[in-house]
């Protein structure tokens, strides 16, 4: 405390440990409960969440075992969550097709990526042979804008 006010943090973050569905669900919750997401609006909550969700589960899918990290900026005048995805995985062999509707090599409909760069309000994804991360950002109280300029 500082003459009576409360200094607040500008960061303030959470990792989860992520290799199954159960810890996908603990995410799940926690980002639900969490003051992480404090005014979000519930559209910005079911964005958080279904972003949370396909990350988590490419995480399960495809690398057996990652972490997903909540991090949320008030630095700016926008507060925003950043969603992190990180694995160990064997990365991403064509990032490029990756990234297209309706592809997939796991029998999915192939839309988990490509929705999470339309839905997050920025999105950066790298992939080498040693694993994945993914950041995908959301401002509160926006929409999302479409990434292909739609």
């Amino acid at each position: 405390m500082t003459d009576g006010l409360i200094t607040r943090q500008p960061f303030a973050a959470e990792t989860f440990r992520v290799a199954d569905a159960a810890d996908l669900r603990v995410v799940l919750t926690r980002l639900q409960r969490s003051s992480l997401t404090t005014g979000a609006t519930p559209t910005d909550q079911a964005v958080l969440a279904t972003i949370v969700s396909e990350l988590g589960t490419n995480i399960c899918k495809y690398a057996r075992r990652g972490r997903i990290r909540l991090v949320r900026d008030e630095t700016g005048s926008r507060p925003h969550l950043d969603v992190w995805a990180e694995d160990d995985g064997p990365g991403i062999p064509d990032l490029s097709l990756a990234m297209r509707d309706h592809f997939s090599t796991g029998r999915s409909l192939g839309l988990g990526l490509p929705g999470v760069q339309r839905l997050a309000d920025a999105f950066e994804i790298e992939s080498t042979s040693r694993g994945t991360r993914v950041r995908a950002r959301k401002y509160f109280g926006t929409a999302a804008r479409p990434a292909n300029g739609r």
